[in-house]
């Protein structure tokens, strides 16, 4: 049997981050907003997985708009992907 002994030593002078959030998308108006992708690599894929956008986003909020109302997948970074439906 392996048994592990971790230790943590604090002098109160550590700042300790909180975890993000996972990057959230919206649809309004025919428009794709991605929320929590600030300085993440954001591809657009539709249904027939085909990108149709690839953008780094420096901002927190990104707005993209697709060209036609479908099924897209949202994949912010390497790990994250949503699926957004958009109606017009």
């Amino acid at each position: 049997a392996v048994t592990a002994i971790f230790a943590s030593q604090h002098t109160g002078d550590e700042s300790i981050e909180a975890p993000h959030a996972a990057p959230a998308v919206t649809v309004q108006e025919g428009q794709l907003t991605i929320t929590g992708a600030a300085n993440s690599q954001i591809r657009i894929y539709d249904i027939m997985g085909r990108q149709i956008a690839n953008t780094t986003s420096t901002d927190e909020i990104c707005h993209i708009k697709v060209p036609a109302a479908g099924i897209y997948l949202v994949q912010v970074g390497d790990r994250h992907i949503e699926k957004a439906a958009v109606w017009r």
